[in-house]
């Protein structure tokens, strides 16, 4: 019969990962717990975690991923309640034309109440994605986005944009000295602006988004 007796180590590493799956819903990673222990090598970590599955107060997977551990059935923690969370309101933009970036912020024509840690960064808004210029990327017309206030060029990004006061939906590319809004899918032309430009502001980068899944006839 396995020793299931432990040390003050081993104990603290179980709080820690018992505090991380009540406040957040899930296991901390190897980083975090060896930053927590205040160890020197993420090796320390994994062998103190191999010796609460040998004792058997967590299950690992065979995958060497930073969480492919749990907790075996008897100590698991039900995930926080959303009475437990911190809920965020986050205002849903209207699609239309805007004389301003204030004003854009200004017309939110609904709220959507969220869990604050799926998404922490602030502000946070939503947008409906108005076309299908990213739908080879995976957004859907429809498809709810969360993003965040900003006016940075960064290449790759996915952003909010406003064109002539219309609120586009692009990839952000770097092209020589210009930059460019593109879409994925060819009906929609590439449109090249150089910093400053009056005609062309962006105003949010998408973090994220939300989908509604519809039952298939």
């Amino acid at each position: 019969m396995p020793d299931t007796k432990l040390t003050k180590r081993q104990t603290q590493v179980l709080q820690l990962i018992r505090e991380s799956l009540r406040t957040r819903g899930f296991p901390p990673t190897v980083r975090e717990l060896c930053q927590a222990l205040g160890c020197r090598s993420p090796n320390a970590v994994h062998r103190l975690l191999r010796v609460l599955a040998q004792k058997g107060y967590l299950e690992r997977s065979e995958q060497r991923r930073s969480r492919a551990f749990r907790l075996t059935i008897g100590q698991d923690l039900p995930a926080p309640s959303l009475s437990q969370a911190s809920l965020v309101s986050v205002p849903v933009l209207s699609n239309g034309f805007f004389g301003s970036a204030e004003e854009l912020f200004e017309h939110a024509n609904a709220y959507i109440t969220l869990d604050a840690r799926l998404f922490p960064q602030r502000p946070l808004y939503a947008v409906a994605m108005p076309d299908d210029a990213l739908s080879a990327e995976g957004i859907l017309p429809g498809d709810l986005l969360l993003a965040v206030r900003s006016s940075e060029l960064r290449e790759g990004c996915i952003v909010g944009a406003l064109l002539h006061g219309l609120l586009l939906v692009r990839r952000l590319r770097k092209r020589d000295s210009a930059w460019e809004l593109s879409a994925s899918a060819r009906s929609f032309p590439p449109i090249r602006f150089r910093e400053g430009e009056p005609d062309v502001a962006v105003v949010l980068h998408v973090i994220g988004l939300i989908r509604t899944l519809e039952p298939k006839s």
